[in-house]
């Protein structure tokens, strides 16, 4: 995932309603502005301007940056348990070659786990080119499943099975 498709992702998840409040207190406030005074939209501005920077650090704070969701732009494996999704992640550490240094450096790579329950997972939600799992009570983070990582139309749909069988169990 890159990092603009997991912001875009996160925006899709959080940010669409701060954004619309956001946009209404604009508009009012233009509209304000406009029939009454110009100071109501000075005031519009500057509260989107100073709140909007501040709901794009919350969304990056709080949920880009929780375990439950960072693991979607770096290197990573699911492996489907009977108990929950574990998520294998691979960081590489060390000088990598490059053009400008014809060195060859030693690359390691470590390995870090992470396991999330199916009590977990939330509903779906279906996009064009992938499927997003909402993670934690209350939402923290989202599991990213691209069309693009299988083989045909029919290993995805079985993954997807897969997720709603099991989800279906914990919520009996």
């Amino acid at each position: 995932m890159s990092k603009g498709e997991f912001a875009r992702k996160m925006f899709q998840l959080w940010g669409i309603v701060p954004a619309a409040l956001l946009s209404i207190v604009f508009v009012l406030g233009v509209a304000a502005g406009l029939l009454l005074d110009i100071r109501y939209i000075i005031v519009s501005a500057m509260a989107v301007f100073i709140l909007f920077p501040m709901v794009i650090l919350f969304l990056y704070y709080y949920h880009g940056l929780n375990r439950d969701s960072y693991f979607n732009i770096v290197s990573h494996n699911l492996t489907f348990c009977d108990s929950g999704v574990k998520i294998t992640m691979f960081f590489t550490s060390g000088q990598e070659e490059s053009e400008e240094c014809n060195t060859d450096g030693d690359v390691e790579t470590k390995e870090v786990t992470s396991f999330i329950k199916w009590d977990e997972i939330g509903k779906y939600r279906v996009y064009t080119d992938s499927v997003v799992y909402p993670v934690g009570k209350p939402v923290r983070g989202f599991i990213w499943l691209p069309l693009s990582a299988f083989e045909n139309i029919d290993a995805f749909k079985s993954v997807i099975d897969l997720f709603s069988l099991n989800l279906k169990k914990i919520r009996r």
